[in-house]
């Protein structure tokens, strides 16, 4: 009796619920525009890949057509006036069409010489037209409306030129400067322009590293005062240029000036031998009185001989830093430093060494002798003396160790040759030898650099 109560209400439960339910009707999608989806399949290249892959994949023959050609356009060009001063506007007019068919909202440029001077856009008849100011100091200029549509655009690019005559009057400009002018002594410099009228004058005076630039208004001339003590000695370019101004045309004048120091004079002179650790005995002179910076060797030499300077023939140098109106200068001197944390027995090493340097001092002045009177022609200066004594130096090391000695009998280079396999670094070898024969031939004397070069080069032996 229970079972057949249960059957009935699960069958009366469900016929219920299929009476409440009621299917609702499909939805409706909107259709798709075939053409609008080929197009953003071909804008974008891989998903143009993927989809050609994919029916390929299916068997179906894709046939996707080529974009439309460019069409041809031309372009006019007409200038109301053959000739203009300059400093004026000339009003430039053409037509832009495409197949005789006008082409309405393009943009036109005008350029002046290569130089975009105005951009205007077509009207509804494809006309334009633009007001041009002639900027440019030539006889002659080229006037060019050009037509460049933007990408993806169905028409082609075209030009059109005319020629225009530009008017102007000449500028003369004339300068009075010296050729030469003393290192940190003021460059006066006189600038004469014709015509007469206010103008903007540009000043340049430089050289492949430095340069001044001054710029000023001046009506039909002009003295300027140019600094010169930021600057090297040197040759530098002057140059003046005015631009042009309304109907005045353009102008530029050109010199050259040399800017020369003064080189001071430096003596300096010192004891034959020197003890590490203690104060050095040398006198320096320096005409004028400039500041001067003391080295023994690359190092700067200050109070006592460093305690580890070794045993040895070593170099003082005297150098002066370069300030206007002086240029740097250098004189130096040969010593022996004796030093004692390198010898056991103190007072018989100093005895002997100092027995052993009379000898070397001795061979060592006659070597530079031999090296200075084999020069053609006596040294000029004190850096000339510096680079045969640097040379001597060279020559003293590799004689000691080759047993060869030079003689003036030789040239440098002989010698250089002979002793050249006992050199540990060849290449310094003959650098030295190279400032040496500038020193001794050439009209120009090595610079500080050079020098400095050598004394590093001569430690390398």
């Amino acid at each position: 009796m229970r079972w057949r109560l249960a059957a009935a209400a699960a069958v009366a439960v469900l016929l219920t619920a299929l009476s409440i339910y009621k299917p609702s009707p499909p939805k409706l999608v909107a259709p798709v525009d075939i053409e609008k989806l080929a197009e953003l399949v071909k804008s974008d290249p891989a998903l143009l890949e993927e989809a050609v892959r994919y029916m390929s994949e299916l068997g179906v023959n894709l046939t996707l057509r080529a974009p439309p050609k460019p069409q041809p356009t031309a372009i006019t060009i007409s200038i109301n006036a053959s000739s203009i001063w300059a400093g004026d506007r000339v009003l430039v007019t053409g037509v832009l069409t495409s197949r005789g068919k006008p082409l309405a909202g393009q943009t036109v440029a005008v350029l002046v010489d290569g130089v975009p001077a105005a951009v205007t856009v077509t009207d509804s008849r494809g006309r334009y037209n633009a007001t041009v100011a002639i900027s440019v100091y030539r006889p002659r200029v080229n006037v060019t409306a050009v037509y460049l549509p933007l990408p993806g655009s169905p028409y082609m690019p075209s030009m059109a030129s005319a020629h225009l005559s530009v008017l102007y009057h000449a500028t003369t400009i004339a300068i009075s400067a010296p050729s030469q002018v003393l290192w940190g002594a003021p460059l006066a410099l006189n600038i004469t322009l014709d015509p007469p009228a206010e103008r903007r004058i540009n000043i340049v005076l430089g050289n492949a590293t430095t340069s001044i630039l001054l710029s000023l208004k001046a009506q039909g001339s002009a003295s300027v005062i140019i600094p010169t003590g930021n600057l090297t000695p040197g040759t530098y370019n002057l140059t003046v240029y005015v631009p042009g101004k309304g109907r005045l045309g353009p102008a530029t004048a050109r010199r050259t000036v040399d800017i020369i120091a003064e080189s001071p004079v430096i003596s300096l002179s010192a004891a034959g031998v020197e003890v590490a650790g203690f104060p050095p005995q040398f006198a320096v002179k320096v005409v004028p009185a400039v500041n001067i910076s003391v080295y023994l060797g690359d190092k700067p030499l200050k109070g006592a001989i460093p305690l580890d300077t070794p045993t040895g023939w070593a170099v003082i140098r005297a150098v002066s830093m370069p300030s206007p109106p002086y240029a740097s200068a250098t004189a130096s001197a040969y010593v022996f430093v004796v030093n004692p944390l390198q010898i056991s027995a103190v007072i018989a090493a100093v005895l002997l060494a100092m027995k052993f340097v009379q000898g070397r001092l001795q061979r060592a002045t006659n070597l530079v002798r031999e090296v200075v009177e084999a020069a053609p022609r006596s040294p000029r200066n004190v850096v000339e003396e510096e680079a045969l004594a640097v040379l001597a130096r060279a020559f003293y090391k590799l004689g000691e160790r080759s047993g060869l000695w030079y003689s003036r009998k030789m040239t440098y280079r002989e010698y250089a040759s002979s002793v050249e396999p006992y050199a540990k670094d060849p290449t310094c070898l003959w650098r030295v030898v190279y400032i040496a024969e500038k020193a001794a031939y050439s009209p120009y004397s090595p610079s500080a650099v050079e020098i400095r070069e050598a004394w590093v080069c001569t430690e390398r032996l």
